[in-house]
């Protein structure tokens, strides 16, 4: 499905099969590069804990874009793919042994994949990484990395490389928040 007038002004449009990168100038849109990847859940049945169509999730760290996603032909566990942000094509991918159902929601840091162990519960903790840069992956004990949200239905959190800010956003209660990053593993 080509969505050829795309409204979203992030300058980021895609469904959970495609994705498209497009300039919005002087109200015209013009799609200047999209690509479809294979083995993205399109039905939604890889999603985070909440669902939600939450199949896809982009995110942007120091070394720069990500797609993480529920395989499909594995199980539903998570890929890392970085994605060059010009043409949107998979430079390199890596696949996880965590099932994207397993978890509440996931960011990037340092090329570091991060994975919260609700995303209803306030007390939560981060419970698995992912390092793409040495392909080592950790399942941590409770509250190794604690993660007190201020809501009950996380569905975004997302890491602002400048400013070094954790963004949280509760779609169902409204809350939207900012969370320091104190440790990493």
């Amino acid at each position: 499905m080509k969505d050829s007038q795309p409204t979203n002004p992030s300058g980021v449009n895609y469904t959970s099969i495609q994705m498209g990168r497009y300039r919005i100038c002087r109200k015209q849109r013009n799609i200047t590069a999209e690509n479809h990847l294979k083995d993205v859940d399109s039905d939604n049945t890889c999603t985070y804990q909440w669902g939600g169509y939450a199949t896809t999730d982009f995110a942007v760290d120091e070394y720069g874009l990500w797609l993480v996603y529920g395989n499909r032909s594995n199980n539903c566990n998570l890929v890392i793919a970085k994605i060059n942000p010009d043409t949107l094509n998979v430079e390199h991918s890596w696949a996880t042994t965590i099932r994207s159902g397993s978890v509440g929601n996931t960011f990037m840091k340092c090329g570091v994949l991060y994975a919260t162990d609700s995303y209803s519960e306030t007390s939560t903790y981060i419970r698995y990484t992912y390092d793409t840069n040495t392909e080592k992956q950790k399942s941590l004990p409770l509250n190794r990395i604690p993660f007190n949200q201020p809501g009950t239905y996380n569905t975004m959190l997302d890491y602002n490389p400048h400013d070094g800010l954790l963004y949280y956003a509760d779609d169902y209660h409204g809350y939207l928040a900012t969370f320091p990053i104190v440790k990493s593993v």
